[in-house]
């Protein structure tokens, strides 16, 4: 068997959740203690492209669900494109008007400096809990 057949056939066994965490590098955790709380991860290197816009209707997914605080961990991210940047801001006006909060967490140097860059990173509230 080929590789790329072996890797086919994994991913043909994945659940959606498991395509989304391990493929696209979103994985969406609640607060079990305080419903209306969770954390959205993005575990690849880069965010955009092929995981801006699912990032995005995941966003929105928890919104709708009854999430009011999210909180977008970043910690494994070292390059945003504006895809990405889209994604962000448009997840951020969407709780924003709901009443809720969108804070970005753990954000490196190098995509700290480009949301500055790109005149957006005043926009959020920001953790850094290192």
């Amino acid at each position: 068997m080929t590789l790329r057949e072996r890797f086919g056939r994994r991913l043909a066994e994945q659940t959606p959740e498991q395509f989304e965490r391990v493929t696209l590098g979103l994985a969406l955790e609640r607060d079990l203690l305080a419903p209306t709380r969770a954390t959205l991860r993005i575990t690849t290197p880069r965010f955009g492209g092929t995981n801006a816009k699912p990032f995005g209707q995941k966003a929105l997914d928890a919104l709708h669900d009854g999430v009011r605080t999210l909180v977008v961990d970043l910690a494994a991210v070292r390059d945003v494109d504006r895809a990405a940047m889209g994604a962000l801001c448009s997840a951020h006006d969407a709780f924003r008007r709901a009443g809720g909060l969108f804070v970005l967490a753990h954000l490196d140097e190098d995509v700290r400096a480009l949301l500055g860059y790109a005149g957006i990173l005043n926009r959020f509230e920001l953790l850094e809990v290192r």
